[in-house]
């Protein structure tokens, strides 16, 4: 079964260049550019993973990650920022192990690296902290 992904950015061409390279990756892609249509989707499509830009225009991506994982709507969050400061560290308690933060602009590898990494099943997620951040260039 393929795994689905919604993508979540107020930048709309971002975001659909990002659907269609995830996609020609065989990945199930749907994506929003705002947050209250996201949840609405998300609730028929089911994704396995919700890729979330950090600093929407009118909420935080992180927010909306915690809206989502209350509500069961995804299994995992990848962040996406374009902020230096921005690390695994500000990711709430409540989303340690299930969400990745990742800096724009983001390698494909990376981004599929933590796509699989976040949208297996079982418990070999269990207890594992997916807060790797990918070293970057100096």
């Amino acid at each position: 079964m393929r795994k689905k992904l919604l993508i979540l950015d107020d930048n709309a061409s971002f975001a659909e260049s990002l659907a269609d390279v995830l996609s020609q990756q065989g990945f199930e892609v749907q994506w929003s550019a705002q947050a209250s249509k996201a949840r609405v989707l998300a609730r028929t499509f089911l994704p396995d993973v919700l890729i979330v830009d950090i600093n929407l225009v009118t909420t935080s991506g992180i927010e909306v990650a915690q809206q989502f994982a209350r509500e069961r709507l995804a299994n995992g969050f990848v962040f996406l920022t374009g902020s230096v400061d921005m690390d695994h560290r500000q990711i709430p308690a409540a989303l340690k192990g299930i969400a990745v933060v990742l800096h724009k602009p983001v390698a494909k590898e990376d981004l599929l690296s933590a796509v699989e990494m976040l949208s297996r099943e079982g418990p070999e997620l269990d207890g594992k902290v997916a807060d790797s951040t990918p070293s970057r260039p100096s």
